[in-house]
């Protein structure tokens, strides 16, 4: 049974083991979802500015009279807004790459915990049985001990009854 007890050992090793990497698994997925949630924030406001700087920007020359060199600082700042539209929107998608990789971990690490705890159930089973199995054993071994101890006892009982018996034919 030293060696049941050895492998159920390992076996909780590594069920905690699964379990460790399935709480940092879990852990890198709420940090990618709460930096996704941050991304999709930022460029979402970003564009709410955005849109509102356009605007203001093109009120601004419709208002006026404007130069020609006014008219390409309007589009250059525009131009710069698209852009840094364009970054954010590629931050988002890379932070929506990094959280698909995490729960892609998680779900990968949870299957691994399952599977090390099924196998420490088992093994936990397989000592219980090796356990139930033994004192069954022992308790065989305990009554085929009592019954022969009761045989023996039964045998020197019939010696002596016989021994007495002829000592008194014997005796007159």
């Amino acid at each position: 049974m030293g060696i049941l007890a050895d492998l159920l050992r390992i076996k909780k090793f590594r069920e905690q083991k699964a379990e460790r990497a399935l709480i940092h698994a879990r852990q890198e997925l709420l940090t990618a979802e709460e930096k996704l949630s941050e991304a999709k924030h930022k460029l979402k406001e970003f564009r709410i500015k955005s849109a509102l700087k356009e605007k203001e920007l093109y009120d601004d020359l419709c208002k006026r009279m404007v130069s020609v060199r006014e008219l390409d600082n309007v589009k250059v700042d525009i131009e710069l807004m698209k852009e840094r539209d364009d970054e954010l929107a590629k931050e988002l998608a890379h932070k929506e790459e990094l959280r698909v990789l995490s729960h892609e971990k998680e779900r990968s690490a949870l299957e691994d915990y399952n599977s090390a705890a099924r196998l420490r159930e088992k093994f936990d089973q397989i000592l219980a049985n090796t356990k139930d199995l033994e004192a069954v054993e022992e308790e065989k071994i305990q009554d085929a001990e009592i019954e022969e101890s009761s045989e023996v006892r039964f045998i020197l009982s019939t010696e002596h009854e016989e021994n007495a018996r002829s000592s008194s034919i014997i005796s007159p």
